[in-house]
């Protein structure tokens, strides 16, 4: 101080010598042998510190004099005490003399301290085997990255090896430590910690699965922070990240939707990664607890209002990562280059974006009390669409995976895009409907339901005319179709209204060459082609599901002549019981399919040429002969829609639905005295013999 004198000073220097002499002979006891006075030193020393921290003057001098001086190096050193007790007072005494000391002191300490403790927590020899002690340790080091600041990163390697053993430490609160401090180090040392950032990430990864959700949680955040700094782990940590999205504990999935959110906000170079986070958020749509969802709905709009899509393209697609990059060279469109397939991001972007600010039409019931039964995020609906092309690959290839959870996750995914994507999916509707005829009939509830709200989802943004025809190509196709190439369509009629009905009377078959079609009914009537049409079908119903008849009027006759025809589900001899099952399936899903064509069309495909061809496809499956294994369900069914077609005409009964259609089937099936050819297995004797029990014999006697 100012006019302090010389002999003043020394005054003063004595006075300091004279209290530090005070607490010397503790220091001293130490590094005594015998254990009891080791502690006890450390007792008495800790009551000293506490009454010289309480004094901010003269006190705190006394001890950055006595820390400095005598008391550091004794101190740290009884960190590896081999008495677990003094070890313990040892690590208090540390952090309560840090926790006091000013910044400077602390700073200049760095050298001294950070190494010490972050050694107690390497895998070597030296490591601390207590883990409460473990504990006390991590919160040491985080006690210095606070006091200390960036002085700290000269010894961030230590510290990093600490961080790694804490990651991996059989301690769980240990974890959660470690996870904190990765946390703090990483806003603390934001400039510094990007060299170890992927590194400390990969350690993560036993945490991030660890069987406490808290530690999970924890791990979530600290492996955010990381990636904030240094991104380049996230295509490694990619899996991980998306089984906590869908971790079993409310509480993680809420922490990982939004730690996505906030990567895809603050991520540098986000846009690489864009198409690798953002299935997490659309996943989390279809979460069981409200809160989630509400979360997800709430970071896609944020996204979305500050995203602009042009500039999401910016960036060339070579600084993608590599399973990005081979993501989007399997969606080209018509082997496009990439960078055409972004303009056409782009351009499904604009279409998606102008679909979700437009009115939402009526939603299937499916639909109803989901977050998709609500028109999009217009700026939402334009980001995904822009990444469509890249988001596909990979959610369809993990709907055929071999884990109910994986394919629930995947559907989940599906559900959310499609909702938000809208007209955009047409370009891509080929892959999608193939994926989703598999498993729309999925073993697991859970994935059955969410594919069938994808269907309905895609139904309802997409073109009739669009989807239609490549749904009924696939119904008219047999296992054997690459026999038969083109042929399998010809004569079908098309959209046309005549078609249907002409090739129900034998006008398709003439147009084809006859090799073709032997190829053809016997490829269709095998086990494999019946089955693969369940799948087709029930998706088609569920594509329907959401269509008025305005809308399925000029599709009806393609519609109706693609299943009435005879090969469609009704096996031309006696099958076995493997083959029975296929068809009896098929059968009780086409019925299913024609009481809804029934339900929303009515009247328009219960008369005239739609008429006979719906009769004709509901007699069939009237007429075929059941077992005990297989019951009289679809036959029942049948019947049940041929009641629900006369009541559609006018509340007609079935006897006048039989005296109209009855006899132009019937002079169908004995055209050219096909009879003759008949045999007591035949499906042609089959359907005769019900024709005539339904219309009582009198019209087939005539």
């Amino acid at each position: 101080p100012t006019g302090t004198t010389p002999a003043m000073a020394a005054m003063e220097v004595d006075a300091e010598a004279g209290t530090l002499q005070l607490y010397q002979r503790d220091v001293n006891c130490l590094s005594d042998d015998d254990r009891t006075t080791r502690r006890r030193a450390l007792t008495r020393l800790a009551a000293s510190v506490s009454t010289l921290a309480s004094d901010e003057a003269a006190g705190m001098q006394t001890l950055a004099a006595l820390w400095e001086q005598s008391l550091r190096a004794p101190l740290l050193k009884l960190l590896a005490d081999p008495v677990e007790k003094n070890r313990e007072l040892a690590l208090a005494l540390t952090a309560a003399v840090l926790e006091a000391l000013p910044q400077p002191v602390i700073r200049a300490s760095l050298a001294h301290v950070a190494p010490a403790a972050a050694a107690r927590l390497s895998s070597s020899a030296a490591a601390e085997p207590t883990e409460e002690l473990r504990l006390e340790l991590l919160r040491l080091l985080g006690t210095l990255a606070r006091r200390a600041g960036t002085p700290l990163s000269v010894y961030l390697p230590e510290i990093a090896a600490a961080l790694r053993a804490g990651f991996a430490d059989p301690f769980p609160d240990a974890k959660k430590a470690a996870c904190s401090l990765c946390v703090q180090l990483s806003d603390v040392l934001a400039e510094h910690i990007e060299p170890h950032c992927a590194m400390l990430a990969r350690a993560l990864l036993p945490a991030l699965a660890h069987q406490h959700s808290r530690v999970r949680t924890a791990a979530v955040e600290a492996l955010v922070a990381l990636l904030l700094r240094e991104p380049s782990a996230l295509a490694e940590l990619g899996p991980q990240l998306a089984l906590l999205a869908t971790d079993r504990a409310s509480s993680v999935r809420e922490q990982a939707v939004g730690s996505v959110a906030r990567l895809l906000a603050e991520m540098p170079h986000r846009e690489a990664n864009t198409a690798r986070l953002l299935p997490h958020l659309l996943c989390a749509l279809s979460d069981e607890v409200e809160s989630i969802r509400s979360l997800a709905h709430t970071s896609l709009a944020r996204l979305g209002g500050s995203t602009d899509v042009a500039a999401q393209r910016v960036q060339p697609l070579a600084a993608l990562a590599p399973d990005l990059m081979a993501a989007a060279d399997a969606a080209t469109f018509d082997g496009a280059p990439p960078e055409a397939a972004d303009a056409r991001g782009e351009e499904a972007a604009r279409v998606a974006a102008a679909a979700a600010a437009a009115a939402a039409p009526p939603f299937p019931p499916e639909l109803a009390e989901t977050t998709f039964a609500a028109a999009p995020p217009a700026g939402a609906a334009g980001l995904v669409a822009c990444e469509l092309h890249r988001l596909l690959p990979p959610a369809l290839k993990e709907l055929s995976d071999w884990t109910a959870k994986a394919r629930i996750r995947a559907a989940d995914t599906l559900a959310g895009t499609l909702w938000l994507v809208g007209p955009a999916a047409t370009d891509h509707l080929g892959p999608l409907l193939a994926a989703l005829s598999k498993t729309v009939e999925d073993s697991d509830e859970g994935v059955a339901r969410q594919v069938r709200r994808c269907a309905q989802l895609v139904g309802r943004s997409c073109d009739l005319a669009v989807y239609v025809p490549l749904v009924l190509d696939q119904l008219r196709a047999p296992s054997g179709a690459a026999l038969v190439g083109s042929a399998a369509t010809a004569g079908c009629g098309g959209n046309s209204a005549g078609g249907g009905a002409d090739f129900l009377r034998g006008g398709g078959h003439s147009r084809m060459r006859p090799a073709a079609v032997t190829v053809l009914e016997g490829a269709e009537t095998d086990a494999g082609a019946i089955g693969r049409r369940a799948g087709w079908l029930s998706l088609l119903g569920e594509l329907l599901a959401g269509a008025t008849a305005e809308q399925l009027r000029p599709h009806l006759s393609a519609l109706l002549a693609t299943v009435a025809r005879p090969v469609f589900c009704v096996p031309g001899r006696a099958s076995d019981d493997d083959a029975g099952a296929s068809f009896a399936a098929t059968q009780l899903r086409l019925c299913s399919f024609l009481g809804q064509l029934i339900s929303s069309a009515g009247a328009a495909c219960a008369s005239g040429d739609n008429g006979l061809l719906l009769y004709s496809a509901l007699m069939r499956v009237a007429s075929v002969p059941s077992s005990a294994q297989h019951g009289f369900a679809s036959q029942r069914r049948a019947i049940e829609c041929l009641s629900a077609m006369a009541a559609a005409v006018d509340g007609g009964s079935a006897e006048a639905l039989h005296a109209v259609f009855l006899p132009p089937l019937l002079a169908q099936i004995t055209a050219g005295e096909a009879y003759k050819s008949w045999k007591v297995d035949s499906a042609e004797w089959h359907l005769f013999q019900a024709l005539c029990r339904q219309a009582g014999g009198g019209p087939c006697a005539r």
